[in-house]
């Protein structure tokens, strides 16, 4: 009985590590957004009628007051493969974090940094977010600099276009 107990608990701490470190995690997620959205109690997901829907999710960040920003998972690709990023925006359309969800490979791990990361704090629809204009890439991790500042840039039109706010940038 008690080798099934000690088995079950190591089973449960595996497999609650895996998820953590997919960026699975409910609990992570929520905590995370909740962090960058402190009256945020839930998230509501926006179908988007789109190709992009596939490789790309949209929700409302909601309060009791009603919709306090947005968040926005995407897929992206770079020479190593895709990887998922999460787009935080305040309800201005304006980037109020990003970050990488998961990102499996060895070659261009500096883009996970926060020095590269918090480049993408208060950009909006009226900024390039271009990489080399105003986003710095890492060194060694050029593709992949290029595919999270294209899927911000990404981001911020699609939340622009979604939700009608004005001086959209090009997607």
């Amino acid at each position: 009985m008690k080798n099934k107990i000690g088995l079950t608990i190591v089973t449960v701490i595996i497999v609650v590590t895996w998820w953590g470190c997919g960026g699975s995690s409910r609990v992570d997620r929520t905590a995370v957004w909740q962090s960058v959205f402190p009256d945020a109690i839930q998230l509501r997901e926006i179908n988007l009628d789109s190709p992009e829907g596939k490789k790309m999710q949209l929700h409302t960040v909601e309060s009791e007051k009603g919709t306090v920003g947005y968040m926005v998972n995407k897929q992206v690709a770079s020479r190593s493969g895709p990887f998922w990023i999460v787009v935080y925006l305040g309800t201005d359309g304006v980037v109020k974090q990003a970050r990488i969800l998961s990102y499996p490979y060895t070659h261009g791990r500096a883009v996970q940094s926060e020095k590269f990361t918090v480049q993408f704090t208060h950009k909006g629809p009226g900024d390039a977010i271009r990489l080399g204009e105003d986003i710095d890439g890492m060194s060694g991790a050029t593709m992949s600099s290029r595919a999270m500042t294209q899927g911000v840039h990404d981001a911020v039109a699609i939340v622009g276009r979604a939700f009608k706010m004005e001086n959209l940038q090009g997607g």
